[in-house]
């Protein structure tokens, strides 16, 4: 039996004829249930049914994805936040995994930001270690080492793991993100330990994260390693990094950036 419902929708909806066309549906489908608007190829309570599905299953995606945010600004906080969010930018695919990047931008554009300016960073650190928990395991390329002995180092660059993330912040971000990420789902670090990371709000902390052993890895680098791997990020080369950083110990980080899965080959 052929579905007469959809046929006559396609046939008085140029927008849904164009996306069949374009085998595009299912994105057009979305668009239409975050849309509010009263121009739809929906029944008006059929799209709220689905709206209202579709939001609760982007929050579950969102508490999944950054589980301290959920415990530093509560379920309500991010119902809203997962509201605007999805306003903003909505699922490209049906893996909901791969949507929330943006909701550090919600939060610097939120209400919460004035009082809580590390939110942000903290949201950034968990999407980092969401996407390497989820990323490729690459192994180093031993062979790529023979570039040290047989070219110049102007001519070598050290290529970054697609997991790592470099994240510089003005506060604490790490032990914020840790003191959170190693209590139970609900519940709070003890009030000492808070306090004692709030009394150097100021202090800057600046983290890489990455996957090792296929096992998301958060650490903090000092300033120096920070520039360091920025410069390696932007492809600048060997060489020309130890003309900007002369005191850098090269060998000593092209050791520790090996066996941590850093790195993935030189060029």
């Amino acid at each position: 039996m052929k579905n007469t419902a959809m046929n006559s929708t396609a046939k008085t909806n140029p927008m849904v004829e164009s996306a069949l066309h374009d085998t595009d549906y299912q994105q057009y489908l979305l668009n239409e249930i975050f849309s509010f608007s009263k121009s739809t190829a929906l029944p008006n309570e059929g799209l709220s049914i689905y709206q209202n599905n579709l939001l609760m299953t982007a929050l579950r995606s969102l508490s999944i994805s950054y589980p301290v945010i959920e415990s530093m600004i509560g379920d309500h906080a991010l119902y809203v936040l997962t509201r605007r969010l999805l306003d903003m930018d909505k699922p490209a695919s049906g893996d909901w995994g791969e949507w929330g990047s943006k909701l550090s931008t919600c939060l610097f554009n939120s209400e919460l930001y004035e009082s809580y300016p590390y939110l942000p960073d903290i949201a950034n650190v968990e999407w980092a270690f969401h996407t390497a928990s989820r990323s490729e395991a690459l192994a180093f390329d031993s062979n790529s080492l023979q570039r040290l002995s047989n070219s110049d180092l102007e001519d070598i660059r050290c290529i970054l793991s697609p997991s790592v993330s470099l994240l510089p912040s003005a506060y604490p971000q790490y032990q914020l993100w840790k003191a959170h990420r190693s209590i139970e789902s609900g519940q709070v670090p003890n009030n000492s330990v808070l306090e004692t990371i709030m009394k150097n709000i100021d202090k800057a902390e600046h983290c890489i994260v990455y996957q090792h052993n296929g096992m998301a890895k958060v650490e903090v680098l000092t300033e120096e390693k920070l520039h360091w791997m920025q410069g390696v990020q932007e492809g600048i080369s060997v060489a020309s990094l130890l003309d900007i950083y002369p005191t850098f110990d090269f060998a000593l980080w092209l050791s520790e950036a090996i066996s941590k899965a850093w790195l993935t080959r030189l060029d």
